[in-house]
């Protein structure tokens, strides 16, 4: 279940509870593409982005940093070093 939602350079990203984040490619607002979808440590309930990341608020963890400098992220989006 979405639950927050940021859009930035394009993109939606979603923060979508038990699912983690889901990042979309929005660039044609009436065509949504899924391009990536990525586990939290538990619950994602917001989410912010500028730049190269995304900042989801993860229950018990507070803030994760998420690097989404990847071409769509394609699968491969990562937990920023803390």
């Amino acid at each position: 279940m979405a639950v927050g939602v940021a859009v930035a350079g394009g993109r939606a990203y979603l923060a979508d509870s038990e699912a983690g984040i889901a990042i979309f490619d929005v660039s044609d607002p009436f065509h949504p593409v899924r391009r990536a979808q990525m586990s939290t440590p538990d619950f994602a309930y917001g989410v912010a982005a500028a730049g190269s990341y995304a900042y989801v608020s993860v229950f018990g963890s507070g803030l994760v940093v998420v690097d989404v400098s990847g071409e769509g992220c394609g699968g491969n989006c990562v937990l920023a070093p803390p």
